[in-house]
C-alpha cells in the first residue's frame, strides 16, 4: 500500500500560491515509518521537485533513513538534546510563556508514541521545529469538539531562516508519520494566518469547518478554521 499527499491540482496550487523560494531548498525525504512500495517515495519526490522545477540532489549522494536534506538543513526527529534550544525558541515566539511549561510540553513530544517532534538543523543550531500528536476528546467534551484525530500541532521557523522552505519540509516529515498512523490529519489556524493556511493547502488540506471548539484554544482577533487532509491510498 502506498500514500500520496500531492495531486496534480496541489502541486499547481503551491506553484501558484507560494514562491519558489518556499520549497527551493527540499531535496527529498525518506521516513523510516514510509511504505516505499510501488514507487511512492519516488513519487512524492517527484512532486517536491516539481514545484521547483528542478531535480536538485542531496549533498553527498545517500540520505540515511529518516532523514530530509535541503541544501542547508537536516530535517531530523527531535530528541532530548534539542529540547533546551526548542524552548529558547519557543519563548522568542511565546514570552508568555514559562521555559519549564514549554520543556515539559516538547518533553512529551519525544517520549510519548502519539506524539512527534521534528526538528530543522544548520550546524549546532535549531533553525526550526514542528509537532504532531494525537488527539482524543474527553467522554463528557462539547458537541462541538474537534474530532479524534492526529493533529499538526504547532511549527515555528526562525525569522531569520524562513522563505527557505523550512516549513514546507517539517510539514511533511510530519505528515508522513502520521500518514502511517491514520486514514487523514487534522489542522485548525486563526483565519487571519493566512500564510499558514495556504501552505497546508499546498499539502492538500481542505476547510471542514468554522464552527468547532477545541481545548484550551481560543482565535483571537479572527475566527478558528479546522482543516482535514485525506490520505490517498493506493494498493
Amino acid at each position: 500500500m502506498c500514500f500520496s499527499l500531492f495531486s496534480a491540482a496541489n502541486s499547481q496550487m503551491c506553484t501558484e500560491q507560494q514562491s519558489s523560494a518556499e520549497f527551493a531548498t527540499i531535496t527529498s525525504w525518506r521516513s523510516s515509518a514510509t511504505p516505499r512500495h510501488n514507487g511512492f517515495a519516488v513519487r512524492r519526490q517527484h512532486e517536491l521537485h516539481r514545484l521547483v522545477g528542478e531535480r536538485p540532489q542531496p549533498a553527498g549522494g545517500q540520505v540515511s533513513e529518516g532523514w530530509a536534506v535541503t541544501a542547508t538543513y537536516l530535517i531530523r526527529d527531535g530528541r532530548e538534546a534539542d529540547l533546551e534550544r526548542c524552548v529558547a525558541l519557543a519563548l522568542s515566539a511565546a514570552p508568555e510563556r514559562t521555559a519549564s511549561d514549554l520543556s515539559d510540553s516538547l518533553t512529551r513530544d519525544i517520549t510519548h508514541p502519539q506524539h512527534h517532534l521534528v526538528v530543522a538543523e544548520s550546524g549546532v543550531a535549531i533553525a526550526g521545529y514542528g509537532r504532531a500528536s494525537l488527539f482524543e476528546p474527553e467522554p463528557e467534551a462539547p458537541a462541538d469538539t474537534a474530532p479524534y484525530g492526529y493533529y499538526l500541532s504547532g511549527v515555528f521557523v526562525a525569522p531569520n531562516e524562513r522563505r527557505a522552505g523550512i516549513g514546507a519540509s517539517l510539514t511533511q516529515a510530519r505528515l508522513d508519520w502520521i500518514s502511517d498512523r491514520a486514514p487523514d490529519a487534522w489542522f485548525f489556524a486563526n483565519t487571519r494566518a493566512t500564510a499558514s493556511i495556504s501552505l497546508h493547502e499546498c499539502f492538500g488540506f481542505v476547510e471542514v469547518s468554522r464552527r468547532f471548539s477545541f481545548p484550551g484554544l481560543t482565535f483571537d482577533g479572527g475566527e478558528g478554521i479546522l482543516f482535514r487532509l485525506r490520505f490517498d491510498r493506493r494498493s
